[in-house]
């Protein structure tokens, strides 16, 4: 559920460098892993990264909340 709450913390009409992803993950949680965190919203279809991966972009269609209870019961 932090990964749907963090997503929102995304503007859909913005693209962000890698760094200020990290920023704003690291102003919503309190263990300092901003990169495992922007990895889960990668993974999870929150938020896409170019190939360079240093643009992101949160995606127009995430996961509904069926798909993120498959996910997390690793039936994805």
């Amino acid at each position: 559920m932090c990964v749907i709450y963090l997503a929102d913390k995304f503007d859909p009409n913005l693209e962000y460098k890698e760094s200020e992803v990290n920023e704003i993950l690291d102003s919503w949680h309190t263990f300092s892993d901003y990169a495992t965190l922007r990895r889960l919203l990668c993974d999870m279809g929150f938020l896409n990264r170019d190939k360079s991966g240093s643009v992101y972009k949160l995606c127009e269609k995430t996961l509904s909340l069926n798909d993120f209870d498959l996910w997390i019961n690793g039936k994805h």
